[in-house]
């Protein structure tokens, strides 16, 4: 098994073979201590940008296939003078 199908398959909890908005929220949050709203809409945002048969999951290919969903996730605030990347 590749190492791309290795953690695609950890991502995949229920083994239907699909990345879902909220198989993909736990990993964004762990990324965004306490910034759940914003973690919901990074999945949102990575799944739309990546989702190319429009069916709301990802598949291995559509991830790798896209890679730029992912790495463009950037958070400016307005209140402080720094921003996130954490896909970069």
């Amino acid at each position: 098994m590749t190492i791309a199908k290795e953690r695609f398959a950890k991502l995949d909890k229920d083994n239907d073979g699909f990345i879902s908005e909220h198989e993909l929220e736990p990993v964004l949050d762990k990324l965004h201590l306490s910034e759940r709203y914003y973690a919901r809409q990074q999945a949102t945002h990575a799944i739309s940008e990546a989702d190319k048969d429009h069916d709301g999951r990802l598949t291995l290919e559509e991830m790798i296939e896209n890679p730029y969903a992912f790495y463009g996730s950037v958070y400016f605030s307005d209140d402080e003078d720094y921003f996130h990347e954490e896909f970069r």
